[in-house]
């Protein structure tokens, strides 16, 4: 008695030892992965929410729509963890939501670029506490999860224990000690004991009863008696130690699991399928399986993704058709999981699948659904070709959570893809837009917005230059004479002509009806009343009939305004062009003035 006592006390502190231990383990692992995912998970997503929304910023403030500058910082306001945000441009937009600077704040300064100048900046405050408040109410959740977990753990196994082992045992152990051989007396085998049951304890009990029986009356029965129970002790000892394997086993399983699991959270959606091929071969060195697949649904095909074999056999096809397996994704639809020990099995059924699968030659194959909650997006498939494979409850669930863990990284790199796929959509739309606001329609020009912007740089860098303003003369008779279809057609000409005859770096834009304006970077009056004269000469060159104008074609009238160091001012530059036009057409039109 006193014996199994110590037994059950070694078993007790050796379980709730090494429980302690795997479970402490597991929770610091998680709770410092949690923090690294808390603190790099918040920046990286606030970072990438504001780096969303700084084009739009930048095309607001240039606008001045305060709106949709409000509406933006509201939405930055509303970020997890965010307790403030401001904004201030250098047009003098000053906006601000949430709370003032705090001292538990971190601040975040994003500038706001537009046409590579910096036209305002954003500053984003987050509160540490409340991300470390989130964080520890986090560490609580794991640590009394995990304790409690590990407590129900440690009484369930402690339970089973005491009910299968060392309650037994004790009553087996009191049952022997109540044999006295100097008193052959009957003594009764307890109930305790189980000796009905069939397993080694009830085994080792029934030798024990039947030994006292013979002993009794026959010593050599003794003997045979002595070797059934070495027998029955050797069983035994087999049993701990295959149990003791299986333990090893599941911790090294625990052990990959972890590891793989931590790897996942790392991998870009760029590198899923080295990381496939590395975990199909640890999964098939862990489970003793000769190939580990994966195939994903596209188009009613299962495509092979990741194959990892232990045979240099080659595939027969780079898809299955998914009608060849109905009953199977039937099954996986329902169950997530499908267990073929034997093929063979299927043999009666003479089925698809059982076909499929001897066309593949497998013997023995385990099928795990990858879905995103609702669809089923592929297979996980492990499988031998040469023997059967037993798949214990023990195997089958921890296989399960391997499933799980590759079913995340799946569903995650999908998810990744088509936020990138709609990124790359949005922004080539933007580009389209862009280019749409800033180009006439008829002519094919630049219109008044990049005109003005382009006026405003050269003003801006002090750099020589000049703004020639035209007008096509006497247009509205052309007009009323052949019709706006034609006169569409004769801007349209004339747009073309101009811009051949244009340097590199300047800007035609059409500003009005008929009223042209170009941009000259870079040159003094010479060169630009020679690009005046050019244009001049495009124009008569195309000889378009005019029976209204004087010339008897249609020509067009230029101003030209230098810029000096002391016309700086963008209004004014183009109020002296347009009087230097003014004083073109007064002089009879198809002609050029300087200002």
């Amino acid at each position: 008695m006193k014996q199994s006592s110590v037994i059950s006390h070694k078993m007790t502190l050796v379980i709730i030892g090494v429980s302690s231990f795997f479970a402490l383990m597991t929770m610091a692992a998680q709770l410092f992965w949690n923090y690294q995912d808390g603190v790099e998970g918040s920046n990286r997503r606030l970072h990438e929410y504001v780096e969303a929304n700084l084009p739009g910023m930048a095309q607001a403030i240039w606008d001045v729509d305060h709106k949709l500058l409000r509406d933006i910082l509201i939405g930055i306001g509303m970020q997890p963890y965010v307790s403030g945000a401001s904004l201030s441009s250098a047009d003098g937009i000053a906006l601000q939501v949430g709370k003032n600077q705090a001292l538990d704040n971190e601040i975040f300064l994003f500038p706001i670029i537009y046409r590579q100048q910096q036209i305002g900046e954003l500053k984003v405050q987050r509160s540490r506490n409340q991300l470390y408040y989130e964080l520890w109410r986090q560490m609580i959740l794991i640590v009394v999860g995990n304790g409690l977990k590990t407590l129900l753990m440690i009484y369930v196994i402690l339970t089973l224990v005491r009910s299968l082992v060392t309650g037994r045992l004790a009553a087996l152990a009191a049952y022997v000690n109540r044999i006295d051989l100097g008193q052959p007396r009957k003594v009764p085998l307890p109930n305790e004991v189980g000796a009905a049951n069939q397993d080694e304890i009830g085994s080792v009990a029934r030798a024990i009863e039947q030994m006292y029986r013979r002993i009794r009356t026959d010593f050599a029965r003794k003997r045979w008696q002595q070797r059934h129970l070495t027998r029955g002790q050797r069983q035994l000892s087999e049993q701990v130690e295959f149990s003791h394997k299986e333990l090893a086993w599941q911790a090294r399983a625990n052990e990959l699991l972890a590891d793989l699991s931590l790897q996942f959270l790392k991998v870009q959606p760029g590198d899923v399928d080295q990381a496939l091929a590395d975990v199909g071969r640890q999964i098939a060195e862990l489970f003793a399986v000769e190939r580990v697949t994966l195939l994903e649904i596209k188009e009613q095909q299962l495509c092979y993704r990741s194959v990892w074999s232990r045979r240099d056999d080659l595939l027969s096809s780079s898809y299955i058709d998914i009608s060849e397996l109905n009953r199977f994704s039937e099954q996986l639809n329902t169950r997530h999981m499908i267990v073929v020990e034997d093929v063979e099995t299927l043999q009666s059924d003479d089925s698809a699948e059982y076909r499929l699968l001897k066309q593949l030659q497998l013997r023995s194959l385990a099928l795990f659904a990858i879905t995103d909650g609702q669809d089923l997006l592929g297979i996980l498939s492990l499988s031998n070709s040469q023997s059967p494979k037993l798949w214990p409850q023990s195997r089958r669930a921890m296989l399960t959570q391997f499933a799980a863990a590759l079913n995340e990284l799946l569903v995650r790199e999908r998810r990744d893809l088509q936020m990138l796929g709609l990124q790359r959509e949005l922004l080539g739309l933007n580009h389209k837009l862009k280019q749409l606001s800033e180009t006439d329609e008829l002519t094919g020009l630049a219109n008044r917005r990049p005109f003005t912007e382009s006026l405003a740089r050269l003003l801006a860098s002090k750099e020589e230059g000049a703004l020639i303003m035209l007008d096509v003369d006497h247009f509205k008779a052309f007009n009323d004479c052949f019709g706006h279809p034609a006169g569409d057609r004769v801007l349209q000409r004339l747009a073309q002509a101009m811009r051949k005859a244009l340097p590199e770096r300047a800007l035609l834009a059409r500003v009005g009806g008929e009223e042209f304006a170009l941009v000259l970077p870079g040159v003094d009056r010479r060169q630009a009343e020679g690009v005046a004269e050019t244009l001049l000469t495009q124009v008569r060159e195309l000889q378009i009939t005019h029976g209204s104008a004087p010339a008897g074609i249609v020509t067009i009238s230029l101003g030209l305004a230098l810029l000096t160091q002391n016309t700086r001012d963008l209004s004014e530059v183009i109020r002296v062009a347009d009087k230097a036009l003014y004083q073109a057409k007064h002089q009879g039109r198809n002609t050029w003035c300087i200002a």
